[in-house]
């Protein structure tokens, strides 16, 4: 049983709508930010930013809590500064399952933090590594997933504008 569910109904859900997600922009005192090569599909063996799926009838606080504390081991006492960065839009062309015929659309609702100086990364099984970038070396590297890459971009598509 994966994430609450067990793998059936899991899939039916991706297969079938959209999943909400927050995507946590971690930056140190360098302004650097952290990225983790993800080991699981979407976007498996990119690198991108921490992030995860707010489960059903879960409280928005109690997610974020969740899901910093599961990605990065980090709790908000570890962070200096949250702000809401905004809605983006993910589309990928595959999934969590190993099939072709299934993509996955998240609705992604993307959070700045600031990092205190000497606060340590414990990462999930869901990435095999990570490290602290700087923005201009995350948007022109080949291994930083577009989706990463357009928190740092203006006037990018899969944003909400108003």
């Amino acid at each position: 049983i994966e994430w609450g569910l067990n793998n059936r109904d899991f899939r039916r859900g991706v297969e079938n709508t959209n999943l909400f997600a927050f995507d946590l922009i971690i930056k140190n005192f360098k302004e650097q930010v952290l990225i983790a090569k993800r080991n699981n599909a979407p976007a498996k063996d990119y690198w991108f930013v921490p992030g995860g799926r707010v489960y059903k009838n879960e409280n928005l606080n109690d997610a974020f809590d969740r899901i910093l504390k599961e990605e990065t081991g980090l709790v908000r006492g570890d962070l200096i500064d949250i702000n809401e960065k905004g809605l983006y839009n993910h589309i990928y062309e595959d999934s969590f399952f190993k099939s072709n015929d299934i993509n996955t659309h998240y609705i992604v609702y993307s959070i700045e933090c600031a990092l205190y100086k000497g606060v340590d990364i414990v990462l999930d099984r869901q990435h095999s590594q990570y490290k602290f970038i700087e923005v201009n070396d995350l948007i022109l590297s080949n291994n930083v997933h577009v989706y990463t890459k357009n928190y740092f971009i203006d006037k990018v598509d899969n944003t909400l504008s108003l």
